[in-house]
């Protein structure tokens, strides 16, 4: 292996890294954001160590892995680290710096995934049913919108902001929706929700790209403004606080509720693996466990 290789310095190859999976793979700035704080986490705990990106073994990334354990990062955080941290390990092969790709064949201690917090149909009804569209205010008519497309179409918040005129058709009542890496699915909408939108987008500034969403300075909408919008428009219902992905979980679980197949449910979320869409087959049965302990003269 070339010597000045081998020696290359963490600063460098984590840019490097970063840098191809920006370009070849067109990872969200989100998803890219994740990398980025991962491979400084990873860094910090090597260079406290003195480890060079060389020394990055399979003993090196369990003592790492290990360390979040200690800190007491959840599974799923963990998990996600793992993820990373076997793509650096592939990037170093690449560059010749790493023999192979020990990180591969490591397993993560098991962990049991939590169940998504859903929040009751009446909470929902409740929040949505504060809010009057027809008001003449505008930012209550966005509001209002923005929450009936994340409780009823099912869009991660970052899929919610970027909204453009362009991806409604209203004449099949569908959304065109552009999720993580670019792929597109096809969500339908209930008539008077297209009606609705339909409505926004005819007045959407389409040399600004045709946001549907924007804030009153006409500003494109952000994950961090809609969290706070959604925050204050619970208090003003008096209902428990939500989170922006607990309206993706409120669609999810009523589809299920009603008779949804998995299948079916993770193209409607976009869902690349399978198991993420399982977790709410395990909502819907903690439910029903709830239920039968409520109701049943033997669950006692």
């Amino acid at each position: 292996m070339n010597t000045s290789t081998r020696q290359r310095g963490w600063e460098e190859i984590s840019a490097e890294f970063l840098r191809m999976k920006a370009i070849e793979r067109g990872l969200a700035a989100s998803t890219l954001v994740t990398y980025r704080l991962t491979i400084a986490d990873l860094r910090r705990f090597c260079e406290s160590k003195y480890y060079q990106p060389s020394d990055l073994d399979p003993a090196v990334v369990v003592e790492w892995l290990e360390s979040t354990l200690a800190r007491g990062l959840s599974h799923a955080t963990r998990r996600l680290y793992y993820s990373v941290v076997r793509n650096f390990s592939a990037h170093l092969v690449r560059l010749g710096v790493l023999k192979s790709n020990g990180a591969r064949a490591l397993k993560l201690r098991p962990g049991q995934r939590p169940l998504p917090r859903v929040p009751s149909c009446a909470a929902l009804d409740a929040l949505i049913r504060s809010m009057n569209p027809e008001s003449g205010n505008l930012r209550e008519a966005r509001d209002y919108l923005m929450i009936r497309v994340a409780s009823e179409c099912g869009l991660r918040v970052s899929e919610l902001v970027s909204l453009t005129a362009g991806q409604l058709d209203p004449a099949r009542g569908v959304l065109h929706v552009r999720g993580k890496g670019g792929k597109e699915r096809i969500v339908p909408v209930n008539p008077d929700l297209t009606d609705k939108l339909g409505k926004i987008a005819a007045t959407a500034d389409r040399r600004e790209g045709g946001h549907l969403f924007t804030t009153r300075r006409r500003k494109l909408m952000t994950r961090q403004a809609f969290n706070k919008v959604l925050r204050e428009r619970c208090a003003a219902a008096h209902v428990p606080p939500m989170h922006p992905h607990a309206l993706r979980h409120a669609y999810a679980t009523s589809l299920l509720d009603g008779g949804a197949d998995t299948m079916g449910i993770r193209e409607l979320l976009g869902h690349a693996d399978i198991g993420t869409t399982q977790i709410y087959v395990h909502v819907a049965t903690s439910k029903l466990r709830a239920v039968y302990r409520r109701f049943h003269p033997r669950a006692a």
